[in-house]
């Protein structure tokens, strides 16, 4: 015979709409997965970067690349003479 245990939490310790209980172990995979992910660069991200680089573009807000350099990396820009 299977006895699964009960478990009632009350709504006021609930912040969300939503709660999940899984396993540690699946849990853990979980988050090697989503640790993994966190480096990856998605065809989204480089839409979204596209979107957001033609409004600065447009605002007269995107910074040339050799003034980056400049700010960024003073030493290369010297070696180069930007």
């Amino acid at each position: 015979m299977i006895y699964m245990a009960t478990i009632t939490i009350p709504k006021n310790l609930i912040k969300s709409e939503d709660l999940v209980i899984i396993p540690r172990k699946e849990y853990e995979e979980f988050l090697e997965i989503k640790k993994e992910e966190r480096g990856r660069v998605t065809e989204a991200d480089v839409l979204r970067w596209s979107r957001e680089a033609k409004k600065l573009k447009k605002a007269g807000k995107l910074p040339l690349f050799k003034d980056l350099i400049k700010k960024e990396y003073p030493s290369l820009a010297k070696k180069y003479n930007l």
